[in-house]
């Protein structure tokens, strides 16, 4: 992994290390059996929770590519249509190992706050090595399928609808056997179907590996050699034919018009506010994309004009993971961005006319953030006060860093409160599933158990994912927004949601971002003390809108694309 400040080809002095970076792995917080009074509280992962290891190539004592220290996210999808997220996990298959070891899993939500492993009858076990995973309905059946990011050929799994999924990778098209990272589904020209867009970092060669298959020097330490040693593979954007077969439109959209890169993050976003969705991708050593769509599935990359390739001091960075979303509810949408430690994680301010501004000091955020190394990042409202906090999943690349440095491979995740404007670190007054120490990768976020509070599901290396429970607080109201296709089909990812109580919030339907993942498709709205909704406003990607009035708090409401009134369900 290369940072824009300590690349392979940086040569550090112990002294450096030590002066430059600092522990990160502090001892966990003792905590009372009650809640804090931050108003939000992560359980640990209980004994019942998946306990198979996230396989990441060889065991980290031995990792000598970066092929195996990057790990993969996780997928959050309700498989099964019975109204519970289920899991998807990437796995990256151990080919050292007799047998050899790792498969991508599947588990069943069963509706009582325990998992079942479902990944051999549902057909999604995988011979490769898996990083990234998207959820998307490509068919317009009504079932979410799965895209899953290789280091070798990719896979399209499609969901038949009775529980099992087919391998479509060959008959959509889309088989791609260099080093994809992450992807994620859109409907960028309207036209009724859900393209996607894959990153992709370097070509990686298992016969001749970068720097003949020796480790590098970073200062004292010794670690898998960085991306800078080999050229980066450039992404892929593939254009959704409408007949279960995807078209590669790379070079014509204008997406190869940029120097190839090694991609990670990516989401689709409005950042002009056009109504048509733009792509931000997240570069690890090298400038961020924003690519603004200018109609017809064509793109033009505006990142160094908009401000957003690179930070505050003119800076390119090492990004891994990327969000969007309306963070200071001024209509228009802002973007964060995790990077490497020894750097910061850049939040970048909408200042409308593709401008945005780097204000990730201003709010508090540089500091905080400057020694870790993040990966899944998101937007959410974790205490349900009507404004979006920040989750950050950490780990470092660096195997042994303990070795010739203070910093360590595990490391704890960071949440951050929004409180006027700015955001608190709060991971130590958050409960003990915020005061675990691991190398963590991708994060999902959504609603788990039903209860209209986000948990979250964290990919570890090496490690069993962690599944973070919230506990409801008392007296604080939320709402949670489904959005289901009509009777023509069309997607509904990427629609926008109003809600409308003592102030305003506006959320996307948005399954991308973080690093690696996939998340809740359904919109949460925290109300805090309002006990109803005066306005919804749905609207949907082609333009159109619906409007509901005076909706009651703590509910469920399933709103149809074309659909007449919405369904009000109460959460648990």
């Amino acid at each position: 992994m290369g940072s824009a400040l300590i690349g392979c080809s940086d040569e550090l002095t112990p002294k450096q290390v030590s002066e430059t970076l600092r522990p990160v792995a502090a001892p966990a917080p003792a905590f009372d059996a009650a809640p804090a009074p931050r108003g939000v509280w992560y359980e640990a992962p209980r004994s019942d929770d998946p306990a198979f290891p996230i396989v990441s190539g060889r065991l980290r004592d031995d990792a000598q590519w970066l092929l195996e220290t990057n790990g993969s996210g996780v997928a959050l999808i309700d498989y099964d249509r019975d109204r519970d997220l289920d899991l998807f996990i990437p796995m990256g298959r151990n080919p050292f190992a007799n047998p050899p070891q790792g498969s991508d899993r599947l588990l069943a939500n069963r509706g009582d706050g325990t998992f079942e492993d479902v990944s051999d009858a549902a057909g999604v076990g995988d011979d490769g090595w898996s990083f990234g995973c998207a959820v998307g309905d490509y068919d317009n059946d009504g079932f979410d399928d799965l895209f899953v990011c290789n280091w070798g050929s990719d896979r399209l799994l499609r969901n038949r609808g009775d529980g099992t999924f087919e391998d479509a990778t060959a008959k959509a098209g889309v088989a791609d056997d260099d080093w994809s990272t992450c992807a994620a589904f859109g409907d960028p020209d309207q036209d009724g179907d859900l393209d996607l867009y894959v990153t992709r970092y370097f070509h990686f060669d298992i016969a001749a590996p970068p720097n003949g298959g020796k480790l590098c020097k970073f200062g004292a330490i010794e670690a898998p050699c960085g991306p800078q040693w080999e050229p980066a593979v450039p992404d892929l954007l593939w254009r959704n034919d409408g007949n279960g077969r995807f078209t590669d439109v790379s070079v014509e959209s204008g997406i190869h018009a940029v120097r190839a890169s090694y991609g990670f993050g990516v989401t689709f976003c409005d950042a002009d506010g056009d109504g048509w969705l733009d792509l931000f991708v997240g570069n690890d050593s090298l400038p961020n994309f924003l690519f603004r769509n200018l109609g017809g599935l064509k793109f033009e990359e505006v990142g160094v004009m908009s401000g957003v390739s690179a930070n505050l001091d003119g800076k390119d960075q090492a990004c891994m993971g990327v969000d969007v979303a309306d963070f200071d509810d001024d209509g228009d949408e802002d973007l964060v961005v995790s990077n490497f430690s020894n750097d910061y994680n850049s939040i970048y301010r909408n200042a409308g006319g593709l401008v945005f501004d780097d204000v990730t000091r201003a709010i508090g955020l540089a500091e905080a953030s400057w020694w870790t190394l993040g990966w899944g990042i998101r937007f959410y409202d974790a205490d349900c006060d009507s404004d979006l906090d920040l989750f950050v999943a950490n780990g470092h690349v660096y195997p042994h860093p303990e070795r010739g440095s203070s910093i360590t491979w595990a490391q704890q995740n960071q949440l951050y409160l929004q409180q006027d404007g700015r955001f608190e670190l709060v991971s130590d007054q958050a409960g003990p599933g915020l005061a675990l120490v691991k190398p963590s990768r991708g994060v999902g976020v959504g609603d788990l158990d039903g209860n209209g509070w986000l948990d979250l599901v964290v990919a570890e290396v090496e490690g069993p994912p962690s599944i973070l429970r919230a506990v409801p607080q008392p007296d604080v109201h939320r709402l949670l927004v489904e959005l289901v296709p009509g009777a023509d089909h069309r997607p509904v990812d990427h629609a926008l949601v109003t809600v409308r109580t003592t102030g305003t919030q506006r959320r996307r339907m948005n399954r991308g971002g973080s690093y690696a993942s996939s998340n809740d498709p359904r919109v949460h709205f925290g109300l805090g003390a309002a006990t109803k909704v005066e306005e919804l406003i749905v609207r949907w990607t082609d333009g159109s809108e619906v409007r509901y009035a005076d909706l009651p708090a703590d509910k469920l409401i399933r709103i149809e694309r074309g659909g007449g009134l919405p369904a009000v369900e109460s959460l648990r």
